[in-house]
């Protein structure tokens, strides 16, 4: 819709934007058959207006609806004795007939005034007789109806009173009778030139009585640069601007550039204005762009916006008066969803998951499987969403409770910076000059695997071996993701550090076997990442995390009264006193998937990786690669005190970020890195 209005509608710069931004305009243009039409013509399907109010009724009306139902107005004014020329009053605050009565207005050649219900019996006086209104059309509620009828007396040119209801009272016309009884709609044969006045508001009145201001029929085409480059906006969108149908921030903020660039409008009719009533609204229906006074967005920030799901926005915008910066960068921080090159993107991630001290094997390692991981990621949304395919990440019983962290919450972006996702830390995070010589020396290489790009997960410290993709997230079994012992297997035949020759499994016990696990998570075997090394460690611990030692094996201890507490605030169930928590299976790392919890009032198993991790610590535990040993049980079986004695940091899923700064500070390529880590993979080259 947007190219029949102008000549070019991709531009490089603003100031490519300035100089050739050209409106077609056509003869005799009318918003209601040039656009609301030509739409119901051409894709008479297509959602148009998504209304909804604070009582729970909603309706979706497509561009066909808004055709019939406008219409259907056209034709009941047309009774009334409404025609070109004539001025028309609406006071219908966020009522659906708004659009209604506007288009149909605009198909008759007559002028729309939008009101305020605010409006008292001196102000409706005053506007009836400035403008000459002929007709009123009103939300039927008591007070806006009884300052209509108390200044009726005083407005002569007024001729007919409409209400849309509830209440029809006396003297008023009733609107939906009216349209249901009308005959069919005849356009008329001349209903406007371009020059007529389409629509006209009085002004506010804050330095003397409020001014007419009119706006011919090709004004909505001025709303092109609202709809398609301020908002936004295009066919997929789901756009809410909140304002009160009687302001002008109305028509070109839900209405004419919205329409023209083929959003539908959502609408949220309600009383009284509530920031977590707006914010559940944008949840529920996934509203994808938002425009609103800066004094709304104060409101928004001061909800806890945790509670509720905005990933559904794309762009917010502010009308009326100067956003607060403070107000900005809250709001961003909670809510901002950057779209930037993978290039880009990666230089924020090897800055955050890496020291400004690694080495350039390290970081050019990392920079191809972050690389590999996010571009997997991203033909992972396309199939999901081209194939419609469900997608859960959750399973629940009585007896289990079974999640994994992963793709759910990316229905509509392809990557956060959560737990499951890269450390992304924003497009100003800091880089190094090291850091971008290895981003630029990798440019393009991904690794493959079968011809697909490898899903490269990564962790801080594997524990000495390697989980499998299965144990931690969804149920599908990686070629290159193999259990396998993170240490080298010498031999004479390769003895040379260019070539890793470990073969799958090598060294590694059986850690899916519970007393291999234990033996193995209560001892240290060697392994790359095995290491206290201050120097090897800074390449891959942030300064606070530097603190942090005894991760290659640890232990943390929790009295019965932390960890039933614990437990509860972190999952929401209460499981009464803690009496055991027993492994059920582990994955190749010795990692448990499934643990059951048993309580005195509640007995659940609940995994996968994360979700165990999750319940057991008031941030993350380390890994879920541990064993339990509880202390001064009661005669009851209540223990006093559980210690977990456990192996490795995150899930162990790939390369082993502690493991392979050690190895590149023992002179291993980038490659023999990856190749070790991601067993059978190719390094292939994408892109210049």
């Amino acid at each position: 819709m947007v190219e029949r209005f102008l000549a070019k509608t991709n531009f490089a710069s603003q100031e490519d934007f300035i100089k050739n931004l050209k409106i077609n305009v056509p003869e005799n243009f009318n918003f209601g058959y040039d656009v609301v039409d030509a739409w119901a013509a051409e894709q008479p399907d297509k959602n148009a207006l998504l209304w909804t109010n604070d009582r729970g009724e909603s309706r979706q009306f497509s561009f066909a609806d808004m055709k019939r139902y406008t219409d259907m107005t056209a034709s009941y004014f047309q009774s009334l004795g409404i025609g070109r020329g004539d001025m028309v009053m609406l006071i219908l605050k966020r009522r659906y007939e708004f659009w209604y009565s506007t288009i149909a207005l605009h198909k008759l050649g007559a002028t729309v005034i939008p009101a305020t219900h605010l409006l008292t019996k001196k102000d409706i006086i005053y506007r009836c007789n400035a403008a000459d209104i002929k007709m009123i059309v009103a939300a039927g509620e008591g007070i806006v109806l009884q300052h209509i009828k108390d200044a009726l007396p005083e407005c002569p040119s007024v001729e007919k009173l409409v209400s849309v209801g509830p209440e029809v009272p006396e003297g008023f016309e009733d609107f939906h009778q009216g349209i249901e009884n009308a005959a069919p709609f005849v356009r008329p044969r001349h209903a406007n030139t371009n020059d007529d006045i389409s629509l006209m508001y009085f002004t506010s009145g804050t330095t003397g009585e409020p001014k007419m201001v009119a706006h011919d029929f090709t004004y909505p085409l001025g709303h092109i640069v609202t709809g398609s480059f301020w908002h936004n906006l295009d066919e997929n969108s789901l756009h809410l601007t909140i304002a009160d149908t009687g302001w002008g921030k109305a028509v070109w903020g839900k209405l004419y550039g919205q329409w023209i660039a083929g959003a539908n409008i959502f609408v949220y009719d309600h009383e009284k204005f509530t920031p977590a009533a707006i914010l559940e609204k944008i949840q529920e229906y996934q509203v994808t762009s938002l425009c609103a006074p800066p004094t709304i967005f104060r409101f928004l920030i001061h909800e806890d916006l945790t509670k509720y799901d905005l990933s559904s926005l794309r762009y917010c915008t502010i009308a009326g008066e100067a956003l607060n910066p403070a107000v900005f960068e809250t709001f961003k921080k909670l809510t901002g969803i950057n779209v930037i090159h993978v290039e880009d993107y990666l230089t924020s991630v090897i800055s955050s998951e890496m020291s400004a001290t690694a080495s350039l094997e390290l970081l050019e390692a990392h920079a191809v499987i972050s690389r590999s991981w996010l571009l997997a990621q991203i033909h992972k949304n396309k199939e999901i969403t081209e194939t419609q395919t469900e997608y859960s990440a959750f399973t629940q019983t009585d007896e289990e409770l079974i999640r994994w962290y992963d793709r759910e919450d990316h229905t509509r972006f392809d990557v956060c910076a959560d737990d499951h996702c890269q450390r992304y830390q924003g497009i100003t995070r800091a880089s190094t000059e090291i850091v971008k010589q290895a981003i630029a020396a990798t440019r393009g290489q991904v690794l493959t695997s079968d011809g697909k790009i490898c899903d490269a997960r990564f962790s801080k410290c594997c524990g000495g071996a390697f989980e499998e993709f299965q144990y931690c997230w969804e149920d599908v079994k990686y070629p290159y993701l193999l259990k396998q012992r993170d240490f080298r297997i010498f031999s004479s035949k390769f003895n040379d550090l260019s070539f890793e020759n470990t073969l799958s499994g090598s060294g590694l016990p059986d850690l899916t076997d519970e007393q291999e696990a234990e033996t193995w998570i209560r001892t240290s075997p060697p392994a790359f990442c095995n290491t206290t090394d201050k120097k090897v460690l800074s390449q891959v611990l942030n300064n606070y995390d530097q603190e942090t030692t005894d991760f290659y094996r640890w232990k943390v201890v929790y009295t019965q009264e932390e960890l039933s507490a614990l437990i509860l605030k972190r999952s929401g169930i209460d499981y009464g006193q803690i009496i055991d928590l027993v492994p059920i299976a582990r994955g190749t790392s010795g990692r448990l998937w499934k643990l059951k919890i048993i309580g005195t009032k509640k007995t659940l198993t609940i995994g996968k990786e994360l979700e165990i991790r999750r319940t057991l610590s008031t941030s993350h535990l380390y890994s879920s690669a541990f064993v339990v040993d509880k202390e001064d049980v009661s005669p009851e079986g209540i223990p006093a005190r559980f210690i977990l004695t456990g192996a490795g940091w995150g899930h162990g899923v790939g390369l082993c970020q502690i493991g392979a700064a050690v190895m590149g500070e023992q002179g291993y390529k980038y490659d023999a890195i990856l190749l070790h880590y991601y067993i059978g993979a190719n390094i292939e080259k994408l892109y210049e």
